[in-house]
């Protein structure tokens, strides 16, 4: 007999802290946005999105229209490595598209089409949900307790701007304790009983009107981000990925690919440094 308990969560609160910049620990540079788009509605999100970014930090937008012709056919492999390659040429430090709930055959951009971007780029991808008319108040960042994790919470914190709620939500996977009777355990895994967040928040610097919460879930990983972005009305998701050398291509883990695949709102990507 195999038993569990469901995820339970703790929640550290921690203030913003005065930064030198509007943006938090984030240099106060003017960014530079690659916006791609098919011409589809879906694709209308990331130029609100790169518009809006634009507009509040005094930054420049960039469109790139991808457009399949006939006879010629692209697959996402192919469109994402020129999307990668125009942001690079043009030395954008952020991507944006649209996210739509499916893909559908004849759209140039769709979710899978999204990963590959991000697997080529050197820069954040962000895949904009459908629905989203305003930039993000409520961000999560799946964190892993790394120099990572904190790479990516900087990078979401500067879309979130000047203020909002930034949750930094860390799952530990739970051991089920085999002939345990008629009692219940949930055993979390034993180098992970008590997550660093404060060497997280020592170093993740936000603006005062910036809310930073700490979570601590058990369970599966995707499946418990999943739940508590549904259940705290989350706008972005914000997960990393990692380079592998000397390949050019980023890895993305599994939870980043099964966040980004399965989630209802808006995905950023980042990349390791």
């Amino acid at each position: 007999m195999l038993s569990s308990l469901p995820a339970d969560s703790y929640t550290a609160q921690r203030p913003g802290i005065d930064p030198r910049h509007p943006a938090g620990d984030m240099e106060a540079t003017r960014p530079h946005i690659l916006a791609a788009t098919d011409g589809s509605l879906f694709a209308d999100a990331a130029l609100r999105m790169a518009a809006a970014l634009a507009d509040r930090d005094g930054g420049l937008v960039e469109v790139e229209t991808v457009m399949e012709t006939p006879p010629r056919t692209l697959g996402a492999r192919e469109v994402g490595a020129d999307i990668a390659r125009a942001a690079s040429e043009r030395g954008c430090e952020l991507i944006t598209l649209g996210l739509s709930e499916h893909d559908a055959f004849d759209r140039a951009l769709g979710r899978e089409t999204a990963l590959q971007v991000a697997r080529y780029a050197h820069v954040p991808v962000l895949a904009v949900d459908a629905g989203a008319t305003t930039l993000p108040k409520r961000v999560m960042v799946a964190a892993e307790l790394g120099g990572a994790s904190l790479h990516t919470a900087r990078a979401a914190l500067h879309l979130l701007g000047r203020e909002g709620t930034i949750h930094l939500v860390h799952v530990e996977p739970r051991i089920p304790v085999p002939f345990a009777g008629s009692r219940v355990h949930d055993v979390p895994a034993p180098n992970e009983m008590h997550p660093p967040f404060d060497v997280l928040l020592r170093d993740l610097v936000a603006p005062r009107t910036v809310r930073i919460e700490c979570t601590r879930l058990f369970g599966d990983p995707v499946s418990e981000m999943l739940r508590f972005a549904g259940e705290e009305g989350i706008e972005l998701i914000a997960a990393g990925t990692r380079r592998r050398a000397p390949l050019l291509k980023t890895v993305l883990g599994g939870i980043a690919t099964k966040l980004f695949r399965r989630a209802r709102c808006s995905v950023l990507l980042v990349p390791s440094t």
